[in-house]
């Protein structure tokens, strides 16, 4: 009885290492071994081309947003500078033509003066 347990698991054994055998050659010739690596490559590659555009892109909008930011900046100082001369020198502002133009209220009525 021994004797035969003693056959029937060798030749489990035996097909189990033909059948692994089998597999290990067909992994082989497939190219199941490189193609991890082959993958992990390209994905490395792809990743890296796709971290490139990112980056080219956000410099991109980092310029437009700088040129923006200046135009603004520009735009602020002339209004702020106009402001101050509206204040410091009132005849240059145009407020004593416009004083001219419109006199004191008469009956609820603006009256235009003469000049």
């Amino acid at each position: 009885m021994w004797a035969d347990y003693h056959d029937l698991d060798s030749y489990r054994v035996d097909s189990a290492q033909d059948r692994r055998a089998t597999f290990l050659a067909a992994r082989k010739i497939i190219g199941v071994d490189r193609a991890h690596d082959r993958a992990e490559r390209l994905l490395q590659r792809a990743g890296t081309s796709l971290l490139a555009e990112a980056t080219s892109r956000s410099e991109h909008l980092d310029k437009r947003l700088n040129r923006v930011a200046a135009g603004l900046t520009v735009v602020a100082a002339q209004s702020f500078l106009l402001d101050m001369a509206g204040f410091l020198l009132p005849q240059a502002s145009g407020a004593r033509a416009a004083r001219r133009l419109v006199a004191p209220h008469h009956r609820g009525q603006p009256v235009v003066s003469p000049s």
